[in-house]
């Protein structure tokens, strides 16, 4: 019988949401590429915390073997290229938006499966119908809050069209969206997922465990200031929804974050923005 991960979602505490400490400073450096290369260039989504600043830069793989890598004004794209951003920006949106459709078809299946059992076979799992429901609440949660991530982009196309419908909710327009891929929805999952451990109540037995020895390290080998006085910078490779970037800076660090995954991008975003 299928599976399925559907995690509800709990607002954070507004003090999460907030700015990192003003003794500190973090700045989020977002990079954004296809888990299989395209070409010969990365894109790379700067983003600075606490600021609506955007800019896009591409490098071209032989810019790492010259002295200096060009500045982003200084590349030139060609149409094909722009477009194939704009198709993947399309298409990470577009998961977002089927979450809700691809859980209820899922929990339908298992729905469907469980009925067609004998009525002694049904007896063993009494519990299986009212946990399904749990999971289409959980589901509708979850959506909910994912609708949320996606009005605050603000990097979205100009021209792009819009879910709005004139009397249709942006849940009923995903009634008739073409499925999405099940790669996709894994890392729509996988971005829930990382929500509950890094920004929930729920979450903060994992943190301490997974976060707490890099801290801790930090704290004794990396002083707050060098000789000359300024703030030490840390950079924070594969940063994910940004925590742990967040952390560094309460600490006073001035602290960056790199990260390939457009998912993740969305949703730090809106968790370390609004």
């Amino acid at each position: 019988m299928d599976s399925i991960a559907c995690e509800e979602v709990s607002s954070p505490a507004a003090a999460d949401f907030a700015a990192a400490s003003e003794n500190g400073k973090a700045e989020f450096n977002y990079a954004e590429a296809e888990e299989e290369p395209r070409h010969d260039f990365h894109d790379h989504h700067f983003h600075e915390h606490g600021s609506n600043s955007h800019s896009h830069s591409h490098v071209h793989s032989d810019a790492y073997h010259k002295d200096q890598v060009p500045h982003p004004e200084e590349m030139v794209y060609s149409d094909s290229d722009l477009e194939e951003e704009r198709q993947h920006f399309r298409t990470v949106k577009a998961a977002f938006r089927y979450y809700r459709k691809h859980c209820f078809k899922k929990i339908g299946r298992q729905k469907t499966h469980y009925l067609a059992l004998s009525s002694t076979h049904r007896n063993k799992l009494p519990s299986l119908p009212a946990h399904l429901d749990a999971l289409r609440q959980c589901t509708d949660v979850n959506y909910q809050f994912i609708l949320r991530i996606l009005e605050q982009i603000p990097f979205d196309e100009p021209n792009e069209p819009t879910m709005e419908v004139a009397g249709q909710s942006p849940a009923d327009q995903t009634e008739s969206m073409p499925p999405v891929g099940s790669f996709q929805m894994d890392k729509v999952h996988t971005t829930i997922r990382m929500f509950m451990r890094d920004w929930s109540a729920e979450g903060a037995l994992e943190r301490h465990q997974s976060y707490d020895p890099l801290l801790n390290a930090v704290r004794k080998y990396v002083p707050l200031r060098d000789k000359e006085g300024d703030r030490a910078k840390i950079l924070n490779p594969g940063s994910g929804l940004g925590r742990l970037p967040w952390e560094l800076a309460r600490m006073g660090y001035t602290s960056f974050g790199n990260e390939f995954s457009l998912y993740m991008l969305f949703a730090s975003n809106f968790v370390l923005n609004w």
